[in-house]
């Protein structure tokens, strides 16, 4: 589940252009991944509208999971819910359990992301949330994400530490490279 104490707090901007994406190493599924979310960024979506009805299976409920599960199952490479099987996975704690199971799950501070890992912040049940990750530095040890429900609404968040705990970070469901 989202909320805004945690999303709040991610330095992102409304009215951000999609970053550039070092395209050359990425697979044809991350390519596929990397046109989905651009396409959703430019539709400029919100609660609730027409967009977010559609990651969520029409629940009006926080979305930041839907937009993860939606955008990955466009991408060819659907999540299977733990516990019924559903391409939607519409919660964080059962986002990492999905990854986990998987074998798919790094823990923040012992892993460098890569573009198409979802970060996973956790505070509480009610206190958690989710991004995709566009972008690392390495040199200065940030990321660029995009997350759905970012106050409402899909954004770009740049300059987030990765570092285990940095606005609740815990770790990354790690992406299917091929």
């Amino acid at each position: 589940m989202a909320t805004s104490t945690v999303t709040a707090r991610l330095s992102s901007s409304a009215n951000s252009q999609f970053p550039a994406i070092k395209t050359t190493d990425l697979s044809d599924s991350q390519l596929k991944l990397l046109q989905i979310l651009r396409d959703e960024y430019a539709k400029k979506p919100v609660s609730f509208d027409a967009n977010v009805l559609k990651y969520s299976g029409g629940e009006k409920q926080p979305w930041c999971a839907n937009f993860v599960s939606w955008t990955m199952r466009e991408a060819g490479r659907p999540l299977s819910n733990p516990h019924s099987g559903s391409w939607r996975i519409p919660g964080v704690y059962t986002l990492k359990e999905y990854f986990q199971s998987q074998n798919r799950y790094a823990p923040a501070g012992d892993y460098t992301p890569a573009f198409g890992d979802v970060a996973i912040y956790t505070k509480t049940p009610t206190n958690s949330h989710t991004n995709l990750v566009l972008n690392v530095n390495t040199k200065t040890k940030t990321m660029t994400l995009i997350g759905g429900n970012e106050n409402g609404r899909v954004r770009i968040i740049s300059n987030q530490s990765y570092a285990l705990g940095e606005r609740n970070l815990v770790g990354f469901g790690v992406r299917q490279i091929n």
